[in-house]
C-alpha cells in the first residue's frame, strides 16, 4: 500500500461556513470549467501537509494557520489524496492563476453546480463524518 498521497486537497470554510472553491479555467489540463478544492500534488518526499502549505502559498499567495486532515480519497491500494479542512478567513485576498476563481458557495448550492465527482464525494463524506472515500 501507499505509504503517503499524490495530492494534498484544501476544503476550505468561510466564517459563514460557505466553502470556498476553484473555478478552473476552460482550458485546464484537469477539470476544465469545474469547481474543485484547491489541489496541490506531492513533490519528492515532502508530507501532505508542507504540499499543501507549498501549493496554497503558490496558487492564492495564502497559507492557512492551522489544518486538519479529513477525508482520503483512495482507488483500491492508490492514496490519491488527502484532504484537509482549514477556516478561510474574512478579508482575504487570492492572488490566483489567470483563468482560475476564487468561488464562495454555500453548502445547500452544492447539488446545482459543476463540482468534480470526487471532490463532490469529499465534501459529502467529510459532512458525514467519513474519514475514507473509494473512488
Amino acid at each position: 500500500m501507499t505509504q503517503a498521497p499524490e495530492h494534498a486537497c484544501a476544503i476550505l470554510v468561510d466564517p459563514r461556513g460557505w466553502l470556498v472553491l476553484q473555478l478552473r479555467s476552460a482550458q485546464a489540463r484537469h477539470a476544465p470549467d469545474r469547481l474543485g478544492c484547491f489541489v496541490g500534488k506531492r513533490e519528492g518526499d515532502e508530507d501532505a501537509l508542507a504540499c499543501l502549505r507549498r501549493e496554497l502559498a503558490e496558487e492564492m499567495g495564502w497559507v492557512p494557520a492551522e489544518t486538519h486532515p479529513v477525508v482520503q480519497l483512495r482507488r483500491g491500494e492508490r492514496w490519491i489524496a488527502t484532504f484537509f479542512v482549514a477556516d478561510y478567513p474574512a478579508g482575504i485576498r487570492a492572488v490566483l492563476e489567470p483563468g482560475t476563481h476564487l468561488i464562495r458557495v454555500p453548502l445547500a448550492s452544492l447539488p446545482g453546480l459543476p463540482v468534480t465527482s470526487w471532490h463532490a464525494a469529499v465534501i459529502a463524506a467529510w459532512r458525514a463524518g467519513d474519514h475514507t472515500v473509494e473512488v
